[in-house]
């Protein structure tokens, strides 16, 4: 370092001047420019000169420019989860069912533009052009309508929502790497985990049904409702079944009930017909028995005689077109209400003597109250019939093959000239 701008340098030191403004550029040769990125060991691949990658080769890139192409880096890019237009993804993120085709979208209407938009992975907007309702015929048979059904032709897979299907009131099991659809313990579909997601492939069939059924309790629904509707015979509670009158359940088989042996076993019918009523209260036909599946005393014989009346009432007969309810009233029976007569049933306790009591009693259910709503209940220690507007019903230990009476491997009897309803 020179002080107060005398000295000499010393030896081994040298001065560079500082320059001011532009340097000028040292002009260099094509034949002296390094490559980028250093010299390059080899020769070019293109031009065969040493010194310079082909990436670098002048040869090369005019060879690019004249054939009009670009020498960016290629991606191709492989959609591996691209679906047909008969597979759904079942989606636990989307809130809305999405399809990617008009065809099978019933009522219709066209969005305006901006009226429904949609966020993608990446957060960019796609519009849904039209809503509706989808119908999805399943493998399984059953028809699934997809309510409220977007049409965002941008997107690439059908998707069906899971929360929408929460909401419609479906119960979705994920196991094994598959997702099971049900609905009030019917199997619907069944949707396989395919690169992460589980698609639903509507062509695939769907084998041993029976075997995928929730069933939580192994309760046979059509004899719980043989016995509830006055012991009437399978083709009926079909009918009920197919009208909509009775809950969503599985038509099932079941043993031979002994007590519709006891008192329904018939003969071979003699020619002609008799005498029928034409209008109502003309002619009332009853051929009534029973008591033979319970434990009740003779002494309930009306009460059982009025429910009898009361349930054959309300579903189909050999006598009339629908229901005597319906010709009697204009309205469609409600049947979600009937019980087992007979069966055991608890039934709060209107007053306890503390609060250590139980808040219940044990009663066995014997009609339906024509004053007001509920059913009517006989208290074993009292010896006394009220009536209670709830009550736990034990139907389920009823059915019991100790209670009921169900046997196994009977005669075959003739149920073609069943007895005919009480009707009122």
């Amino acid at each position: 370092m020179v002080q107060g701008g005398k000295g000499k340098p010393k030896k081994g030191i040298k001065i560079k001047a500082r320059t001011v403004g532009k340097p000028k550029s040292k002009s260099t040769s094509s034949a002296t420019q390094k490559p980028i990125g250093g010299v390059a060991k080899g020769k070019c691949h293109h031009c065969g000169k040493a010194g310079h990658w082909r990436r670098n080769c002048k040869t090369y890139l005019a060879t690019k420019k004249k054939e009009g192409t670009t020498i960016s880096s290629e991606v191709y890019v492989i959609e591996v989860n691209m679906s047909i237009s008969s597979s759904w993804v079942l989606d636990t993120g989307c809130g809305s069912h999405i399809c990617t085709t008009m065809q099978g979208l019933k009522q219709s209407r066209r969005l305006a533009r901006g009226e429904i938009e949609l966020r993608v992975g990446n957060g960019a907007p796609v519009a849904a052009l039209a809503i509706g309702t989808y119908s999805l015929v399943l493998p399984s048979g059953l028809m699934l309508e997809l309510n409220d059904c977007l049409y965002v032709p941008a997107i690439s897979r059908n998707i069906i929502s899971v929360s929408c299907l929460d909401k419609s009131g479906f119960i979705i099991s994920i196991k094994d790497k598959s997702l099971s659809v049900y609905r009030k313990n019917v199997f619907y579909a069944n949707a396989n985990m395919t690169n992460g997601l589980y698609v639903l492939d509507l062509d695939m069939p769907v084998y041993n049904i029976s075997a995928k059924r929730n069933k939580p309790n192994g309760l046979n629904q059509t004899y719980l409702w043989h016995c509830r509707l006055g012991h009437i015979n399978e083709k009926c509670i079909s009918k009920l079944h197919r009208s909509g009158m009775l809950e969503s359940f599985d038509l099932e088989s079941y043993d031979t009930c002994e007590s519709c042996l006891l008192g329904k076993m018939t003969k071979s019918p003699f020619t002609g017909h008799g005498e029928r009523a034409g209008d109502l209260l003309a002619l009332i036909h009853s051929d009534v028995c029973g008591l033979f599946n319970t434990t009740a005393r003779e002494s309930f014989w009306g009460y059982a005689l009025s429910t009898a009346i009361y349930t054959l009432n309300q579903v189909p007969t050999k006598a009339v077109e629908g229901t005597p309810y319906q010709l009697w009233t204009g309205k469609c029976p409600v049947l979600s209400h009937l019980k087992i007569w007979g069966c055991e049933a608890y039934v709060k306790r209107l007053m306890t003597n503390g609060k250590l009591d139980a808040k219940s009693d044990k009663c066995f259910f014997v009609g339906y109250p024509k004053e007001t709503r509920g059913y009517s209940f006989y208290h074993p220690i009292d010896k006394k019939v009220f009536v209670a507007r709830n009550g736990v019903f034990l139907e389920k230990e009823f059915l019991s093959i100790a209670t009921s009476g169900r046997k196994i491997e009977l005669e075959e009897i003739r149920d073609d000239e069943e007895t005919t309803a009480p009707v009122l």
